[in-house]
């Protein structure tokens, strides 16, 4: 989590949020963490935080892609989420399709995706439902079919991840298409 000051903060989103991936985003951030701050921020450290600020500036539409696994086992457990986003198996039986224990999975899957499993799994119900979304079907019927019992868990997710509800995300995608 970053925390700007106010002038450091003018023209950075308003609302929290979660900017796009990005390598370049990593590595900054571990070297802001290395630096002493205690002591003032020399040029050239000030035109790296302007790189930060690039990167949280990038829009979010870049967030949607999903990364498959390197690791042959996990890849084969994210495509098969992936076909089915609705498959409702538990961490630990995943785990085990792939001859591996809870906490190898876990390590294995956050160390080559950079996040855990949990959130890849999501992340993959949200993609597979904006696509049933984008052709017209209701929230409804989108969320039961990527594996939401509760409509309003869904809608809180859609949110959370992108700021806005499922209804008026894609209105204002449609307003932004017309206006073009």
């Amino acid at each position: 989590m970053l925390y700007f000051s106010a002038t450091a903060s003018r023209g950075l989103p308003r609302e929290p949020h979660l900017p796009a991936e990005s390598e370049l985003l990593h590595s900054i951030v571990d070297r802001i963490l290395s630096w002493d701050h205690n002591e003032r921020i020399s040029p050239s450290q000030a035109r790296l935080l302007a790189v930060l600020r690039d990167e949280i500036r990038r829009p979010q539409e870049e967030l949607l892609r999903l990364p498959i696994p390197a690791t042959a086992k996990l890849a084969r457990v994210a495509r098969a989420l992936l076909e089915n986003p609705a498959d409702d198996r538990t961490l630990d039986e995943w785990a085990s399709s792939e001859g591996m224990s809870r906490r190898t999975f876990m390590r294995a899957f956050s160390a080559d995706m950079r996040m855990p499993f949990g959130r890849w799994r999501q992340q993959a119900r949200l993609f597979a439902a904006m696509e049933r979304l984008a052709q017209n079907e209701s929230v409804t019927e989108a969320a039961l079919a990527v594996g939401y019992d509760s409509i309003s868990a869904f809608i809180e997710m859609f949110r959370a991840t992108l700021g806005t509800t499922p209804r008026e995300y894609f209105k204002r995608r449609s307003a932004g298409q017309s206006a073009k």
